[in-house]
This record gives C-alpha cells, structure tokens and sequence, in this order.
C-alpha cells in the first residue's frame, strides 16, 4: 500500500448482483481488510430495516479489493446476519485496495484518523501511526499557518486542505507530527490548553525557528526550572488560571491556544520577562496571529 497517494487501478472492477445470506456474509467478513470500529447502532438500524422488508439494493456495491478483501460494506453484511435474512446487494470485485481507503460504506467519508487506524492495523502495510487521535488536527493547523500565517480554522485557506492532501503532509511530516504530538500531551496537565493548538504551535516553533529553544520551552512547561521571569512558567500559571474561569478562556480555544504558546515562546527565547500574556483576536485592536 502506498503510504501517501491513493491511485487508481488500472483495470476496471467486475460488478455483479449477488444474493447474500448470513453464511455468505459471515464468508465475506473473514475476508475484510481492517476498517473502521463497527457502529452498532447501524448495524441494529440496517437489520430492522432488512426484517420490515424495507432494505433495497439502489446500487452502492459491497466492494471486494484486488487482493480479496471486503473494503465497503462490513456494517451491511453484520447487519444481514443479525436479520437472519437474505439480501439483494451489487458487488464491485477486483476494486484496486488504495482506491478504497478514502471512502466507507453507504458513501461517507471516512475522517484521516479512520484512515491512520486502518493503515496502521494492515498487516500488508509496513508503516505504523503513533498518537493518530492528535495528528490530523496538529496537520492541519500547521498546513493552515504555511498558507496564511495564521491557524484559524474556519479560513479560506483552511477548506482548501482535502482530506487526501491532509493524509500526504502526515505521511511526508510523520516523526516531525508525532514527536511534538508526544510532547504536546505532556503539557496538558501542567498547562490545560487545547491540544491541536499546543501541538501546532510547537512544531511551528521547532521547525521554522529554533528547534533546541523549543525544546528547552516545552520542558520549561512540564518541569519548569524557575518562575522568576521564566515565560514557560508564566504560559503554564496563566493557563491553568484561566481555564478555572466560568467565562470563556482562550484556553478552550485551539487557534488562541497555538497564540499564546508562540508569544509565550518568543519571550522565552528574548528573555524578555512579562507579568501577563496578552493577545486580542476579536474587536477594534485585534492583533494579527503571532510570528515566530
């Protein structure tokens, strides 16, 4: 399996209309290729549709890849056996296997974590994904920033990023992702802020301004070595005070959060001491999103 681009196959699928029983569905899910956790409340919705006689073949296929595997459709076929009923169902055979990664039964997408879980468990493929909850939002924060300079996700340049360019810059940036991702989760007993943000501003950090001071800042955050005029330190107290507010908090905030982390950084690595973190995203004297 390829472990960014996703290319089509070169000879076309065979499509047939096949009659499917629990003991042929049982046949099929021996054969799947990993996918996503079952939802077992589709699988019980699918099923009391199939028993009321209200399931009908519209043509969306069960898909067998080109190594064998049922790739689309493990919730239509678990479904069938808790019917016990026998069911309609076109079936695409030969389905090149990269093809089928990006999509999931009945047509929705599946996120880039499903894709990172499934990549991960495939025995056929050699790479394996660490922290796969964090990375697509870390990714997609730092892809924003290289764009705008700014990590706001609900930007023109955020709804630009697809979800198969997404998967490529985690496969191409994978140490790079995992390694802040794995020191990001350090700080959020020390300093609550939102994880994607913290993890987004550190590899900003580290890899577009100086990788050993942002290093030496992150562990300033989980083990400060003083208070005085330490700007980790004032990052991790202000954090934690304001995350206790019943108002909101920038804290609860991940392009705020990734904000304060760089200004907080940029101190530290001045040596310029301040009593408090400031940054105004919203009203008349709004700031722009911080440099590095």
């Amino acid at each position: 399996m390829s472990d960014t681009a996703l290319t089509g196959s070169s000879a076309p699928p065979v499509i047939t209309t096949e009659y499917i029983g629990p003991h042929e569905a049982r046949d099929l899910l021996e054969q799947a290729a990993p996918n996503r956790a079952i939802n077992e409340s589709l699988v019980i919705k699918y099923a009391c549709a199939m028993l009321d006689k209200d399931w009908h073949n519209i043509g969306v296929p069960l898909i067998v890849d080109n190594r064998g595997r049922l790739t689309d459709g493990q919730h239509r076929l678990r479904a069938v056996i808790e019917s016990e009923t026998v069911q309609q169902f076109t079936v695409a055979h030969g389905v090149d296997a990269e093809a089928t990664l990006m999509v999931v039964d009945t047509g929705r997408k599946r996120t880039v974590s499903d894709i990172l879980r499934i990549m991960t468990n495939d025995p056929e493929n050699p790479r394996q994904f660490r922290w796969i909850r964090y990375l697509p939002s870390i990714a997609r924060k730092v892809m924003i920033w290289e764009k705008s300079g700014d990590m706001n996700v609900n930007s023109v340049s955020a709804r630009m990023i697809t979800n198969q360019r997404l998967l490529d810059f985690i496969c191409t940036n994978q140490h790079q992702l995992e390694l802040v991702a794995s020191q990001a989760l350090r700080t959020q007993t020390p300093a609550p802020m939102i994880m994607s943000g913290v993890g987004a501003a550190y590899y900003v950090c580290r890899y577009f301004g100086d990788a050993a001071t942002a290093d030496e800042f992150i562990r300033e955050i989980i083990n400060p070595s003083q208070t005085e005029g330490n700007a980790a330190w004032l990052l991790r107290e202000q954090a934690t005070k304001d995350r206790l507010r019943r108002t909101h908090s920038w804290t609860d905030d991940g392009r705020a959060s990734a904000a304060y982390f760089i200004k907080a950084f940029n101190l530290y690595r001045s040596g310029v001491s301040r009593k408090v973190l400031v940054w105004k995203s919203v009203g008349p004297t709004a700031e722009d999103f911080p440099t590095v």
